[in-house]
């Protein structure tokens, strides 16, 4: 799959769209694909790749008129998903798991993590929590399943440093021990 990073950095000097889209069909004739049996071309719908007038999809459809243009379906999924996430109770969840990422982001909370991943779950192979990316719904997909199989674990530490003499990190550890214990999470 090609990605626009990807492109710039096989294009190196020139990042136009015209230059993008020759790249693309350079590559594919590499790789031995037959360019007259090319029946489509799916990008985001960044204007440099998408564009109707002067878009990479536009300079391989002149070329190739069979070729047309789709918004990618991984990324319109990825959209469609990202969307649901304004659902009020699903938003409040996984910003919960957010904010418990986040606050096990500095070392001595994530030893106590760690420990308590040792004491509570002996097989697993996961060692901390998973960050969540804003825009790729797969990465935050894949956040949710570690934060799932890790959740034992999780309450233990926030029940560990709950009991700290440090009064703001213990509020907080509570607090967000008692978010996932609320029924809507």
């Amino acid at each position: 799959m090609f990605t626009l990073n990807k492109l710039k950095n096989i294009a190196n000097s020139d990042v136009s769209d015209k230059a993008l889209a020759q790249t693309i069909l350079d590559n594919l004739e590499i790789m031995g694909l037959e360019l007259i049996y090319l029946i489509g071309q799916g990008y985001d719908g960044t204007e440099a790749m998408s564009g109707k007038f002067n878009g990479t999809q536009k300079h391989i459809n002149d070329k190739y008129p069979t070729a047309l243009y789709i918004h990618c379906g991984a990324h319109s999924l990825n959209l469609a998903i990202s969307f649901s996430c304004n659902v009020t109770d699903i938003r409040n969840c996984m910003d919960t798991m957010q904010s418990i990422c986040n606050f096990f982001g500095y070392p001595k909370r994530q030893n106590v993590l760690k420990i308590s991943i040792q004491n509570e779950l002996h097989e697993s192979k996961l060692k901390k929590l998973k960050k969540f990316c804003p825009t790729r719904w797969v990465e935050r997909h894949d956040a949710v399943f570690v934060f799932h199989e890790l959740q034992p674990a999780v309450l233990d530490a926030l029940n560990e440093i709950s009991t700290w003499k440090d009064t703001e990190i213990s509020a907080l550890a509570n607090q967000l021990s008692s978010s996932i214990h609320r029924l809507r999470f």
